[in-house]
């Protein structure tokens, strides 16, 4: 009686199928094959113009990585103010000029289309803008090319299904490397460490989860095959039509009363110790492609001493400001000099030769971020004042700005 008993309850493990119940719980009968090649990305990579391969996957990876969408919004607020921003200019301009030109320069700043072309260099690598401020994204055109294989030139561009090549009315934005025609997406060299993370946090996730929902073990002695009879197990008498309930008929994973001397517990469930490890040093390989440090693109402050903090954040500051130097003179610059041009033709912004040869050379400080520890900050400063500085030039030799 024992043996038939046991036989029924040993091959409802055997007919459970796991995939079965995966595809129930989490997509209604679909198939789950997201997969990406961490060797394909790299081999991508490796071949000169390979960009059609990297925008199709650069848009799919950044989707699902949290570090590469993480490095989006880093990259975002590092390089754009979010609203618009008013120049700066050298002395040889007046303050009467400077705020003129700057209230001029807020009314046409177009913030929100630097924003769509930033996320587009950050995930497609480059676009085109049409003079009426439409963007064509990367997929959209391709690059019409003369020259010899070895000094390959771009002579116009071709939109679209369009046969002719375009070369006015247009502005390619991209930061393109020297003997390549088209620009990489900004978050290229992390791609293949943020597949193999993403093919493997997404497939453990949802495995684990799997298993955490049907994987509830029984610990007991011997009598745990006849804790289904009736009198033996408290609370199976009541049962309907005279019956005891069989214990593969409870529902996945549960059991629902236990005697004395029983209990559950879960298998253990998570990558260990060695998994945590590579995975670690993926997040690091990533970090370095993207010239972000770790702790910025996880947030993540727990280990680590202060000033190593400091320092990482000092590393982070300083690919924000090259980018937003680059994206300043590529992106902005253009359209500032345009609607000066305009202004000066129009007689609303007037000066001497030196002046306006001055105006053509604006910078845009960014957005400053916050202190670590204020009140830390506040206390340098008044020493550097203590010492015979003046605050602008205390502020300088802190921030390390100084010439």
């Amino acid at each position: 009686m024992l043996g038939w008993l046991r036989g029924r309850l040993e091959r409802r493990q055997q007919t459970l199928d796991a995939g079965a119940v995966y595809s129930s719980l989490y997509f209604q009968g679909g198939n789950f094959g997201w997969e990406i090649s961490p060797a394909t990305l790299a081999g991508s990579l490796s071949v000169a113009e390979g960009h059609t391969a990297l925008l199709e996957y650069s848009r799919r990876i950044g989707r699902a990585s949290s570090l590469l969408r993480s490095y989006k919004r880093c990259m975002t607020g590092g390089v754009l103010a979010g609203c618009p921003e008013a120049p700066e200019f050298q002395e040889a301009v007046t303050e009467a000029t400077a705020a003129r030109v700057a209230d001029l320069w807020r009314e046409v700043h177009p913030f929100d289309l630097e924003r769509e072309i930033l996320h587009r260099l950050i995930v497609d690598g480059d676009v085109l803008v049409m003079d009426d401020g439409e963007v064509v994204p990367a997929d959209a055109f391709m690059a019409v090319e003369a020259g010899p294989e070895w000094n390959r030139r771009v002579t116009g561009w071709r939109i679209g299904q369009g046969r002719t090549a375009r070369r006015q009315g247009l502005r390619y934005i991209g930061d393109v490397e020297p003997g390549e025609t088209r620009a990489e997406p900004w978050q290229a060299g992390a791609l293949p460490w943020c597949a193999a993370l993403t093919s493997i946090r997404v497939g453990a996730g949802h495995g684990l989860a799997v298993a955490a929902r049907w994987a509830l073990l029984m610990k007991a002695d011997s009598t745990r095959q006849t804790a289904t009879f009736r009198g033996v197990r408290s609370g199976l008498d009541d049962a309907e039509a005279g019956e005891a309930p069989r214990i593969e008929q409870q529902g996945v994973g549960s059991i629902p009363y236990l005697r004395a001397g029983e209990s559950t517990e879960r298998p253990m469930a998570g990558p260990d110790a060695t998994a945590q490890a590579y995975e670690s040093i993926l997040e690091c390989e990533a970090a370095a492609a993207l010239h972000v440090p770790l702790s910025e693109l996880k947030s993540d402050y727990r280990s680590g001493s202060f000033s190593n903090l400091l320092m990482g954040q000092e590393d982070a500051e300083s690919e924000y400001a090259a980018r937003r130097t680059w994206f300043h003179r590529h992106v902005r610059m253009p359209v500032y000099l345009e609607h000066l041009s305009t202004w000066i033709a129009d007689g609303r912004v007037r000066g001497g030769a030196e002046e306006l040869a001055a105006l053509r050379m604006p910078t845009w400080p960014g957005p400053r971020r916050r202190a670590a520890q204020p009140e830390k900050r506040a206390m340098a400063l008044a020493r550097l004042i203590q010492a015979g500085l003046s605050p602008e030039e205390a502020v300088k030799k802190l921030e390390g700005t100084e010439s």
